[in-house]
């Protein structure tokens, strides 16, 4: 029988109530259902606001399904009717994240970056809601990487931007006992990518009658172009005459030519 996990969760900056599973296509099916769900790409769940109301309908939404359903996780944070998980943070706390969220705004990373840098600081600082900041230590670290990390199953590439995103609150704040991060970021996964063939692509291509999503793959292909790169492209960045495509603010905001 599978088991599905309920579980508090902080994703852009806002309380969400996670819902995870192992692979399963008719769980997944049944979920969607629900109204207000949505998927996160950074932590690997379906989720859907925090509310009463929406606890209540997610109860109601599996529990005739005979899927055992594990709630547990909400027992380990203090949450009142529709307090959200910020509500959990003191307001020194709350004051500390405001200033580091304008510290990683200063340091000129991509709003994506914020984003990520600042849910997983949050989401620690949640995990260590009754800590004062002096007192973390790697410790702290290791448990929330162990509770949190591990047990979701997050990916390698996670991991290693969770690092990243502590490492940036120990430069903002050098005055807890947390050293020596670097030691505690996994290697990068060494198994080679699938890689399409032309044909494969061309048959992709192909097969798509949608004629902007074709433009899109096939600009994706063409020029090795990441999705956001692309949706940030105007008429003036194409260059016909030298068959040129300009990039602007791409991977570690820098400008270049194709």
């Amino acid at each position: 029988m599978p088991t599905i996990f309920i579980e508090p969760l902080v994703h852009r900056n806002e309380a969400q109530i996670a819902v995870r599973f192992d692979y399963n296509d008719l769980i997944k099916r049944h979920i969607k259902k629900l109204a207000g769900v949505r998927w996160s790409k950074t932590h690997k769940v379906f989720y859907v606001k925090l509310t009463h109301e929406n606890k209540l309908s997610l109860y109601n939404h599996l529990k005739d399904k005979g899927w055992k359903v594990d709630y547990r996780a909400f027992k380990k944070v203090k949450i009142s009717n529709t307090i959200a998980l910020r509500a959990t943070l003191t307001a020194e706390k709350q004051s500390f994240f405001n200033d580091f969220k304008k510290y990683l705004i200063g340091k000129r990373y991509s709003k994506n970056t914020i984003a990520v840098y600042a849910g997983f600081v949050y989401e620690f600082l949640v995990y260590q809601w009754g800590k004062p900041l002096p007192r973390l230590t790697n410790k702290d670290v290791e448990l929330f990487i162990t509770d949190i990390i591990i047990a979701r199953s997050y990916a390698i590439s996670t991991h290693r931007q969770l690092i990243s995103a502590l490492k940036q609150f120990t430069l903002f704040y050098p005055f807890t006992g947390i050293t020596d991060l670097e030691s505690k970021r996994p290697k990068k996964s060494k198994s080679l990518p699938a890689v399409l063939s032309k044909e494969e692509v061309i048959d992709i291509i192909r097969c798509t009658k949608n004629l902007k999503h074709r433009a899109i793959l096939a600009l994706i292909y063409s020029c090795g172009r990441r999705i956001g790169e692309l949706l940030n492209l105007e008429l003036r960045d194409i260059d016909i005459d030298r068959d040129q495509l300009i990039v602007r603010n791409g991977k570690r905001d820098l400008e270049g030519l194709l």
